[in-house]
């Protein structure tokens, strides 16, 4: 197998200016949109444990104006007694996964350091491969082209 003479260096330093680019470009899309997701989600828990919150303030009126009323609604008042439990383990768990997602976003906060480091080495490698591509490969090239060119 033969090796060609001329190794296409122009290719390594190609390779470092569009992987910088990638570096770049993913530093800046990818900590964005998971931000955006989990505060969509914690809106969404939001909405939830309000919605949760007014369920429970219903029942709990119910359960007050069922107390006054004789015996015979005991049944229905022991009904609503267990509705509103379900709804304090539903807010309960709707809690924790607010808090979950409260530390999820401080926690995708301190990445933002790695998302500023990433462009600023994206923006290096990008500089140093163009620049060493243009000037260690294509004024040369350049050169070549303009002198067969002209033999023509």
């Amino acid at each position: 197998m033969n090796l060609p003479e001329y190794i296409p260096t122009d290719n390594l330093y190609k390779f470092i200016a569009i992987f910088g680019l990638i570096i770049f470009v993913l530093a800046i899309i990818y900590p964005r949109k998971a931000l955006n997701e989990l505060y969509l989600q914690g809106l969404e828990i939001h909405g939830q444990i309000k919605i949760i919150e007014l369920q429970k303030d219903s029942i709990e009126k119910k359960i007050e104006s069922l107390t006054l009323l004789d015996k015979r609604m005991f049944e229905e008042r022991e009904e609503c007694l267990k509705d509103s439990f379900n709804l304090q383990l539903k807010t309960q768990e709707l809690d924790n996964l607010n808090e979950r997602n409260c530390y999820l976003v401080k926690e995708h906060k301190s990445y933002l350091k790695y998302s500023c480091a990433g462009i600023i080495i994206g923006i290096i490698m990008i500089f140093l491969g163009f620049t060493l591509w243009y000037f260690r490969l294509q004024v040369y090239q350049d050169k070549i082209i303009k002198k067969e060119a002209s033999e023509y």
